[in-house]
């Protein structure tokens, strides 16, 4: 690994990852009358990423779905 890798974002552990979606889970969804959430999207759509991005997709659309029950999100795509 060379020191310009160190400073990437590593992968993070199975562990961590289910502790952050047990966390998640576990919160209370704040709903705010007439209020929208909002999120600004990046997303990396160069052909490095090709192998992933059937599932990415299917993953944002289950994310969308999930908000439209919610009232709605606004996003911002970069």
């Amino acid at each position: 690994m060379t020191d310009a890798d160190k400073k990437l974002p590593q992968k993070s552990s199975k562990v961590a990852i289910n502790a952050f979606l047990k966390k998640v889970s576990s919160t209370p969804i704040s709903k705010f009358a007439g209020a929208r959430g909002r999120l600004i999207f990046a997303m990396d759509a160069t052909a490095s990423r090709e192998s992933a991005w059937d599932r990415a997709c299917h993953i944002q659309s289950e994310m969308f779905n999930e908000t439209a029950a919610l009232g709605g999100l606004d996003i911002m795509i970069c």
